[in-house]
């Protein structure tokens, strides 16, 4: 059902339990070969969201104009700081993406979210109240020997639909920590082969 209904499925199960934890959402199939890099930039992003009720983002400095990635504009270019996103961009035409980086202000959208349960549930209830709403009728299932029965009934009935789309272009809210992590989605084998050694 794409990203915003497993995300939802998941930080409502961990809110279920754990109502003041603090959330990370990265992508399972991309590469980041700076580790000590993430791992400051990843306890910024909690130190930051734990505090507030927003959303941050992990914003990846540009090395090229890239027309196969989304992109993240930052009110102001400041690498490693926290800073609030103006607006999100599609994935742009090589022109676009030139001006992206001439602008300084542009980073790759890497997926990577971190929130605390309570905001992230606040949001999905705010700009997509249809998943929310089958969650609330999954939850009394959390946890217990018939969760997976319900969810194989109620999951389906779920929007089909990104968290992108669903939440994270809708909010007003969201701030982006712009880093260098040697990061690679993957999506291609020629990306694959670039990091062959």
């Amino acid at each position: 059902r794409n990203t915003a209904p497993c995300i939802a499925y998941s930080c409502w199960k961990i809110a279920s339990r754990y109502p003041d934890a603090n959330i990370v959402v990265t992508p399972a199939d991309a590469l980041v070969l700076d580790k000590r890099e993430f791992a400051e930039v990843i306890s910024s992003a909690l130190a930051f969201s734990a505090g507030s009720p927003s959303i941050v983002t992990v914003g990846i400095v540009p090395s090229r104009p890239e027309t196969g990635y989304g992109y993240i504009c930052a009110g102001k270019a400041e690498y490693g700081k926290v800073t609030k996103v103006q607006s999100f961009k599609e994935k742009p035409d090589i022109i676009t993406a030139r001006e992206y980086l001439a602008e300084g202000n542009y980073y790759w959208n890497a997926g990577i979210f971190v929130w605390s349960a309570r905001t992230i549930v606040s949001q999905f209830r705010k700009f997509s109240p249809g998943i929310a709403s089958v969650m609330d009728r999954l939850s009394p299932s959390l946890w217990t020997d018939r969760e997976e029965e319900v969810l194989k009934e109620l999951f389906p009935q779920s929007e089909k639909i990104s968290i992108d789309y669903a939440v994270m272009e809708k909010s007003e809210d969201i701030y982006v920590i712009a880093a260098d992590l040697g990061w690679s989605d993957l999506g291609s084998w020629g990306s694959v082969k670039s990091h062959i050694k």
